[in-house]
C-alpha cells in the first residue's frame, strides 16, 4: 500500500467523520485544489442548465432552489455565479449575498447563498425586494436563492403577515408552488425548483462509477496492494474491487442499488451528500478503536495484522464502524438500517439452518 493517495486523503472529507461540516462547497473546493482531484467527483446538477438558461433572457424569472441540505443548493448557485463571470475567490469569501450584473438584461443578479444564514434584519431588507421582483415591481434586481424549505415558508410567512396586502397572496402562491411541486407560473416572475426531487439509485451508481474508476487510485504501488500470493491484501483495495463492474455487474452494488430504490419508493429522500458518505463509508470503513475511516497507513496496518474484519464493507454500509448514537446522526443509515437486513429473516430459512433438509 502506498504511504498516501491524494484520493483516499480527499474522500475523507466526505465520510462520517467529526469535521462533517467539511463536506459543504466551498470547502470541498479548497480540498479539490489542495489535493489536485482531477477529474473532480461531481454529479451534474438537475436543474443548472434551467437555471443558467433563465438568466441569459433578456427577462429572466428570480429563482429560488428549494431542499434538503445536501441536495446542491450551493453548488448550483456558485455554477451560475462562475457562468456570468463571477469570481471564484471572491465566492470563497463567505460572503452571504454576492451579486453580478447580468449583460442580455441589464439587470443585477443577486445571489443569496443560504436563506437561513440571514439574520431578521437582513431578511427584512432584502425579502421585500425580493417580493416585488417576484411581482414584476423590482426592475433592477432578479434574484436567485438558496433555501431550505421549512426556511423559505416560515421567513416569507413572518414577513408577509406582519406587511398584508399583496404580501400574503404571494406567499400563498409560493406555499402552493412548494406544496404542489409546480416549477412555474403566471402568477409571479418565479421558477421554484426542489432539488429533493432526484432519483438516489441512479445516483449513487454515478457517483460510485467515477470514485471506484477515478485515475488517482494508480497512484497506489501495485506491489504494495498484494501479498506473496499474489492476492490483494490492501482493505481499501480490496472494498473498490467489490464495487467495480469490472467482469459484469458487481452484485454488492447492484444489491445496494435496489436497497436505495426500495427507499425511493418509499418516499425515503436522500440528497447527494449522503450517497457520497455512504460511497466513502463502505470502501474507507474501519471500526477498530472507534477510528471510522481508513487512511492508507492505517490500511497497511489492518493488512500486516490480518484485521480486514474491522473493515468489512458488508458492515460498512449499514455504519456498523460508527458507535449507536453516531450512526444515528445521519440519514443515510437510518434509511438503510430501517430494512431490518441481517435482523429478518424467514421461517423456511430458519428451519433449514437448524433441522437440515428434510
Amino acid at each position: 500500500m502506498a504511504n498516501r493517495n491524494d484520493l483516499v486523503n480527499f474522500l475523507r472529507h466526505y465520510g462520517p467523520i467529526p469535521a462533517s461540516d467539511n463536506m459543504y462547497d466551498e470547502l470541498i473546493q479548497s480540498e479539490v485544489a489542495r489535493h489536485n482531484i482531477d477529474p473532480v467527483i461531481h454529479i451534474e446538477p438537475a436543474r443548472l442548465s434551467e437555471v443558467i438558461a433563465n438568466f441569459e433572457q433578456d427577462n429572466p424569472n428570480s429563482t429560488i432552489l428549494t431542499g434538503t441540505a445536501g441536495d446542491g443548493k450551493t453548488y448550483h448557485c456558485r455554477r451560475v455565479w462562475e457562468q456570468f463571470g463571477g469570481d471564484a475567490d471572491e465566492w470563497q469569501q463567505g460572503k452571504k449575498i454576492v451579486e453580478i450584473e447580468l449583460e442580455n438584461s441589464s439587470l443585477k443578479l443577486v445571489i443569496i447563498k443560504d436563506l437561513s444564514e440571514l439574520t431578521e434584519d437582513e431578511k427584512a431588507h432584502w425579502i421585500p425586494l425580493v417580493s416585488a421582483s417576484l411581482a414584476g415591481e423590482n426592475t433592477e434586481q432578479v434574484f436567485l436563492i438558496a433555501a431550505n424549505d421549512g426556511q423559505l415558508l416560515a421567513s416569507w410567512r413572518d414577513w408577509a403577515e406582519a406587511t398584508g396586502g399583496n404580501a400574503i397572496n404571494v406567499f400563498k402562491t409560493i406555499e402552493n408552488m412548494l406544496v404542489e411541486n409546480i416549477a412555474s407560473g403566471d402568477e409571479l416572475q418565479l421558477n421554484l425548483f426542489n432539488l429533493s426531487r432526484l432519483d438516489a439509485s441512479k445516483h449513487f451508481d454515478d457517483l460510485i462509477e467515477q470514485i471506484v474508476e477515478h485515475p488517482l487510485w494508480e497512484q497506489c504501488q501495485r506491489e504494495q496492494l498484494l501479498n506473496q500470493d499474489g492476492e490483494l491484501k490492501c482493505p481499501i483495495e480490496i472494498n473498490r474491487q467489490l464495487l467495480r463492474n469490472t467482469d459484469g455487474t458487481s452484485l454488492f452494488r447492484s444489491r445496494i442499488i435496489s436497497l436505495l430504490k426500495l427507499a425511493s419508493a418509499n418516499r425515503m429522500h436522500l440528497p447527494i451528500r449522503d450517497l457520497l458518505l455512504l460511497c466513502v463509508n463502505i470502501i474507507l470503513g474501519d471500526r477498530k478503536q472507534n477510528r471510522i475511516l481508513l487512511t492508507c497507513t492505517t490500511a497497511k496496518n489492518r493488512a500486516n495484522r490480518d484485521e480486514y474484519r474491522f473493515t468489512n464493507p458488508y458492515a460498512n454500509v449499514f455504519g456498523a464502524n460508527l458507535k449507536p448514537r453516531h450512526r444515528q446522526q445521519y440519514q443515510i443509515f437510518t434509511v438503510l438500517e430501517s430494512f431490518g437486513i441481517g435482523r429478518e429473516t424467514d421461517n423456511k430459512f430458519d428451519n433449514l439452518l437448524i433441522y437440515g433438509k428434510y
